[in-house]
């Protein structure tokens, strides 16, 4: 009786210690939020946004679902600035004023399933999205801006939101884009 009491003893205090571990190693990094400056429509250079060309690289697996997110998300966040006369897909310069082309190629895609969520939870990884953006002016040909986009959300979180924050990636990277985009038109 005297071993037993002593055994669940150890236990109680084991599971305490992995508590304690667990919730001690975990840090939270408050994100700030970015305070937009209002964007003057006249001082813009560019009148019209055309995604001319998005794909992905050869060693990119199943990719096409993610890139249609990616520029669907960045088209919605850029048109809902109402600042462009047009933004859209594919397009060929305007007469309606100056265009800014956008060539984008996902060099690198992992998103963990929602099955791997349920049954690894984090342990089944962070799911990543990489994209090389190309921002050429199309009256002149010339490169505007080139840049890496990444973005990887929290394997914790995908955990949490069982794939939630993982099948949302996507998305949110083309909200990141479209940030990108209105930081080079002016």
């Amino acid at each position: 009786m005297k071993y037993q009491n002593r055994a669940g003893t150890y236990i109680q205090l084991f599971l305490i210690l992995i508590i304690v571990g667990v919730t001690g190693c975990a840090s939270r990094t408050p994100v700030e939020p970015v305070a937009e400056k209002p964007i003057d429509r006249g001082a813009l250079k560019y009148k019209n946004i055309f995604f001319r060309e998005f794909k992905a690289a050869p060693q990119v697996k199943s990719p096409s679902t993610a890139i249609q997110q990616c520029r669907d998300g960045a088209i919605s966040h850029l048109k809902g600035k109402d600042l462009f006369k047009r933004v859209e897909a594919s397009g060929k310069a305007s007469d309606e004023g100056r265009t800014l082309f956008v060539d984008a190629t996902v060099t690198s895609l992992r998103i963990v399933g929602g099955g791997a969520r349920f049954w690894a939870g984090a342990m089944a990884g962070r799911s990543h999205m990489k994209i090389q953006v190309r921002l050429i002016d199309g009256e002149t040909n010339s490169l505007v801006a080139e840049k890496e986009l990444f973005g990887a959300p929290s394997a914790m979180g995908g955990a949490w939101s069982v794939g939630g924050t993982d099948k949302a990636l996507p998305s949110r990277m083309g909200i990141l884009l479209g940030d990108y985009i209105l930081s080079n038109v002016h």
